[in-house]
């Protein structure tokens, strides 16, 4: 009889399956930031979803990041998230589309290099090193894809639509009201001044012996001092103010008028200071939402170590690796 031979067995190392189902979950989370900052933008999704999107595809690319051996590898998935961050903006112009993945691609590079040099410079892994590191370009990419991304200033529409500033009055007016339940935003400049009063009132001593009838005049008094105050001072922005004018569409005015005046002395360099400071506002509020990534993603590592998901390995030089099971 012929003695049979039997056929080579492929063996893939540790994690194989794992490693492309995040890569994958990182492009696909790349194409949700994608499609929901485009809603966002033309007002048919909220802001907090289009917050989630970020938040995660920001932790995944992190764990990406930590995950793969291969610089070619994550390079080229860097490459694939570059053009789906873009992927439901097609509407654009071809070279601002080409600038701005070209943006991300380069920040997201250089934020793979610095996060493998803290990797090899270190025995063990210094987690927040390593995400700072990771993230700090990260975030400096999409805020500068958000910006280029932003439709273009026409001198004949508003820098910024009241769509979009509604959807952050909304987004702050629920922050205000979680820290400060009795502070009301999302009324009329009545309402607020109103809610002002009340709390004032609240937080006076000698109020808690008056009577019903004496705290009612108190009240009343102060409401309307505070309603005068704020008429008087809104007023210094040469606008008409009425009690009864929602305060969003009365901010709303007030940062018109502002950025006209901003406009009217900037003249051609407008949509570039413009640009550079919406920028550096974002970039600003990135520093603190890099952090809070940085320690859920210190959470979820340690939940897939310990659910034997992953795990911390070492080399011959005692040096920390992490990998896949």
């Amino acid at each position: 009889l012929i003695k049979q031979i039997p056929a080579e067995k492929i063996t893939r190392p540790p994690g194989f399956w794992k490693r492309i189902a995040l890569d994958v979950l990182v492009v696909a989370s790349a194409v949700g930031v994608s499609f929901w900052y485009r809603g966002y933008l033309a007002g048919e999704s909220p802001f907090y979803i289009f917050a989630i999107a970020i938040a995660v595809f920001s932790l995944l690319s992190l764990l990406g990041t930590l995950f793969a051996k291969s610089f070619a590898r994550r390079t080229f998935i860097i490459f694939l998230q570059s053009f789906g961050l873009i992927s439901f903006f097609y509407h654009e112009p071809l070279a601002l589309l080409g600038i701005a993945a070209a943006a991300v691609f380069f920040f997201c590079v250089w934020g793979e290099i610095a996060t493998r040099r803290e990797l090899e410079n270190s025995v063990e892994i210094r987690f927040f090193g390593v995400a700072r590191a990771h993230l700090r370009k990260l975030t400096t990419a999409l805020v500068l894809l958000l910006v280029l991304l932003i439709p273009k200033f026409d001198p004949s529409q508003p820098v910024i639509s009241e769509e979009f500033f509604s959807g952050i009055f909304r987004s702050s007016a629920g922050i205000v009201k979680n820290v400060y339940p009795e502070i009301d935003l999302s009324g009329s400049l009545g309402d607020f001044a109103e809610s002002l009063a009340q709390l004032e009132l609240q937080t006076d001593p000698d109020a808690k012996d008056l009577t019903p009838p004496e705290r009612e005049r108190k009240l009343i008094g102060i409401f309307e001092e505070k309603l005068a105050g704020l008429v008087n001072y809104l007023k210094s922005f040469t606008v008409a103010v009425t009690p009864d004018e929602p305060v969003n569409s009365l901010l709303y005015r007030i940062l018109l008028l502002v950025i006209d005046g901003v406009r009217a002395k900037a003249g051609e360099w407008f949509t570039a200071v413009w640009a550079l400071a919406l920028f550096l506002i974002l970039r600003g509020f990135g520093t603190v939402f890099y952090f809070v990534i940085g320690a859920v993603a210190f959470s979820v590592f340690h939940i897939l170590v310990a659910s034997n998901f992953a795990q911390v390995t070492y080399e011959a030089r005692n040096k920390e690796l992490i990998e896949f099971l």
